[in-house]
C-alpha cells in the first residue's frame, strides 16, 4: 500500500507533468471525465475507466499508452508527507521541495540535480 506522502508526491508529479504540458493540452480535443476522486481530460480516441475504488485509467485504443491514478493513503499528516518528499528527494539527488504557485494552486516541486 502506498503511503500518503508518496501518494501526495506522485499526485504532485502527475499534476506538474500535466501543468508543464498546459500549452499542448490547450489544443487537445477531448472530454473531461469525473470520478469521486479525480477529473481528467480524456483526449479524443482514448478510453476512460473508473474502477470505483479510487483508481481511474485513461488509455489510447491501441493500448500503447496508459495513465493510471490511484488514491491511497495511510493517515499521514501534511508534515509527514512533506518529510517523506524531502527524504525521497535526498535519496535521489534531488532538490528539497519548493513551493510553486500555478493556476491559483500551490504545488511542491522537486528537481533532480
Amino acid at each position: 500500500m502506498i503511503g500518503k506522502g508518496r501518494f501526495v508526491f506522485l499526485a504532485l508529479v502527475v499534476a506538474l507533468v500535466v501543468l508543464a504540458a498546459a500549452a499542448a493540452l490547450a489544443s487537445v480535443k477531448g472530454t473531461v471525465k469525473e470520478s469521486a476522486d479525480f477529473s481528467l481530460l480524456v483526449p479524443e480516441g482514448w478510453e476512460f475507466s473508473d474502477f470505483g475504488n479510487g483508481t481511474v485509467q485513461t488509455y489510447n485504443k491501441s493500448g500503447s499508452y496508459m495513465v493510471e491514478l490511484k488514491k491511497a493513503g495511510s493517515n499521514m499528516t501534511e508534515k509527514d508527507a512533506e518529510s517523506g518528499v524531502a527524504n525521497l528527494a535526498s535519496q535521489n539527488n534531488g532538490t528539497g521541495p519548493e513551493k510553486v504557485e500555478m493556476l491559483g494552486l500551490t504545488f511542491s516541486r522537486l528537481r533532480r540535480v
